[in-house]
């Protein structure tokens, strides 16, 4: 519409058929240049179907044969833990945290925020959370919070309580941003919470990418890192290396459904969580917290006495605490330079 200069669809229904593919012709053209060749054809089927479904033959035929070669796909690598770390840390709002945490943990779209409710989330063994995402919808599956994630949720929900808001089960787990200083006893914007929007979610990740200065290859049209699918590959890579976790309810994780095991594999919450939790150490952003995470698992595996379990945990903390000073001090000099 904006290339043909019209602002009703109606106009475009009134353009006189040998034109109107002439346009369609040069918009094709147009859009060469300026957008991934391999969206091109998505763009183009909507338009098909509009002139389609109100009986306007165009030439199906000759302008499918304008569509562009294809090009490699970019955006195939996954977020490293390092790059997730530093966004955290120039996040403006433990909600932006969240999020974040909530993406690395789950490996969900990020789609899956808006619309996620309070009632979506139980509380799971190892201070987790389970998370259903799409409840309600064909789609629905389960996900986890690791202990991490589901803390700094809990933080988010602490603030917004403070604040006055009254969380139930409708509440957004995910709310819009409000200015704590106009915040009065009778104001509020925070008793009917505005559940956030797709576009804020990324517009807040795009923010601390850009203030941490985490750089990604530019690669045609988009980057060698996906902002927001970036996590999803990373969450799916940790799942499927680790061969102690089965790889069918690694799929069911990701919300996949392929082949038979998406009508008939059907495991349950518990069953997808004793897979889940085996990932948890790598899942985990903070250092310390990834450290005592693999201590946790290690110690169960320890065959010893109480007193030396006691003694290989104070000497794995003193580990963890050494390793995380280092990291500290590595980022700042990152930061500085």
């Amino acid at each position: 519409m904006l290339f043909c200069k019209v602002s009703d669809f109606e106009d475009l229904l009134k353009i006189e058929p040998r034109i109107l593919n002439e346009k369609i012709e040069d918009w094709l053209l147009f859009l060469r240049g300026k957008i991934n060749p391999n969206s091109i054809p998505t763009m183009y089927y909507g338009v098909e179907l509009f002139f389609a479904m109100n009986n306007v033959l165009i030439n199906t035929i000759k302008l499918r044969h304008m569509f562009p070669a294809k090009i490699k796909k970019s955006g195939a690598n996954p977020w490293k833990t390092d790059d997730i770390r530093k966004m955290l840390s120039h996040a403006r709002y433990t909600r932006d945290k969240a999020i974040v945490l909530f993406l690395a943990s789950t490996g969900g779209r990020i789609g899956s925020i808006e619309g996620l409710k309070v009632k979506n989330l139980v509380d799971m063994p190892l201070n987790c959370k389970a998370v259903l995402i799409y409840g309600d919808d064909k789609e629905e599956y389960w996900a986890f919070l690791t202990p991490e994630a589901s803390k700094c949720l809990q933080d988010y929900f602490a603030e917004r309580r403070q604040d006055g808001e009254f969380i139930n089960s409708e509440s957004p787990v995910f709310r819009t941003i409000y200015n704590r200083n106009r915040i009065t006893s009778r104001n509020y914007a925070r008793m009917s919470p505005k559940m956030i929007a797709t576009s804020s979610a990324r517009s807040s990740i795009y923010r601390m990418i850009e203030q941490a200065r985490i750089v990604r290859e530019k690669q045609g049209f988009a980057y060698d890192i996906q902002m927001d699918h970036g996590f999803r590959k990373r969450f799916n890579t940790i799942l499927k290396i680790n061969s102690g976790i089965n790889s069918n309810i690694a799929e069911k994780l990701m919300g996949h459904k392929r082949g038979l095991d998406g009508v008939y594999f059907t495991p349950t919450r518990e069953q997808c969580f004793e897979e889940f939790k085996k990932a948890i150490p790598e899942l985990t952003i903070d250092e310390s917290l990834r450290l005592k995470s693999e201590l946790d698992s290690v110690v169960k595996k320890l065959d010893v006495s109480e007193s030396e379990k006691d003694l290989r945990i104070l000497q794995l903390e003193e580990q963890a605490r050494k390793t995380q000073e280092i990291l500290s001090k590595l980022l700042l000099r990152l930061d500085g330079s």
